[in-house]
């Protein structure tokens, strides 16, 4: 003979609560995991935009010794991306898009626009074991070794962006070049 017995729905009840349990967990561990990879992809833009400054440096370095230039490339006014040392924040203060030199030979797809630099003539050294100081604290010091030696200064200063213009990178070196 069968006992009928009356049923609270507790079953029901404690499923319910565990389905809703492992549904935050998985809408909270994909919220995590879409982060990870937002974060991965800043990341890689970064690098990106890393590579392409550097590229930048180089490209100015091989400018300065190419021997196209000469001191009067760097007049005071001029905005042609070679610049008198009259700042040290020009990178601050000009627009890069106008006020710089392109490096076109540097054109990636990953890269959204092409890598810029300015440079800077900061003096020359001539005499033995002379130091320029090269613009305040935190900069190296240079001599020349003989007194035959004409060493120009430069400080470079390079703008590189990633697969977006939000992802900016900028270096900045000082050269030394014999002319």
């Amino acid at each position: 003979m069968m006992i009928k017995t009356k049923q609270h729905g507790a079953v029901l009840f404690t499923g319910l609560i565990t389905l809703i349990v492992l549904s935050l967990l998985a809408v909270t561990s994909m919220q995590g995991s879409a982060l990870e990879q937002r974060m991965a992809g800043n990341t890689k833009d970064d690098l990106i935009a890393f590579e392409a400054a550097q590229a930048a440096l180089a490209a100015a370095e091989v400018q300065i010794e190419s021997g196209d230039l000469t001191v009067i490339n760097f007049q005071a006014g001029d905005s042609d991306g070679y610049y008198e040392n009259n700042t040290d924040t020009i990178w601050t203060d000009i627009d890069w898009l106008t006020q710089s030199r392109s490096v076109d030979s540097f054109l990636p797809s990953s890269v959204n626009s092409p890598p810029r630099y300015v440079i800077q003539h900061l003096g020359e050294t001539t005499e033995d074991n002379t130091v320029q100081n090269l613009g305040g604290t935190g900069y190296e010091q240079a001599s020349t070794s003989t007194t035959s030696d004409v060493v120009q200064l430069f400080r470079i200063t390079a703008r590189g962006t990633g697969s977006s213009d939000n992802s900016v990178v900028f270096l900045q070196s000082i050269y030394g070049a014999q002319w």
